[in-house]
């Protein structure tokens, strides 16, 4: 088990006294688990960044392409009194079509396989 954290069986009998071994373990599993944390965070900064430019990208995306939509929507039948909500409610229920699917993308990217891999990581 020590192993894991970087000590050595030679390591442990270099050091004399019981408080001696107790105080280097425990500095050296702080030194590993920061080490860990660190690699963790960096890890979820990353996935933090790619989860936002493809948020992004698909918010240009969607503008542009709703931007004018004009007569290409008139596929969708919209009942209301108001004539001129029309647009705006067909407009609407695509935009909210398009968002639930690109949120269940998103969901199904596995960010697991970009992960970094360093020295300390055993997964």
């Amino acid at each position: 088990m020590l192993e894991n954290f970087g000590i050595t069986h030679g390591q442990m009998k270099n050091l004399k006294s019981l408080e001696e071994k107790r105080r280097f373990i425990l500095d050296n599993m702080g030194i590993t688990i920061d080490r860990l944390l660190k690699g963790w965070n960096e890890k979820l900064e990353i996935q933090e960044r790619h989860y936002t430019q493809a948020e992004n990208q698909y918010e240009s995306i969607k503008r542009e392409h709703f931007k004018d939509c004009g007569d290409s929507l008139k596929w969708l039948i919209v009942r209301t009194k108001y004539q001129a909500l029309d647009k705006k409610l067909k407009t609407l229920i695509v935009q909210k079509l398009n968002d639930v699917t690109f949120h269940n993308l998103l969901k199904s990217i596995d960010f697991s396989s970009m992960k970094t891999r360093s020295k300390c990581w055993n997964c």
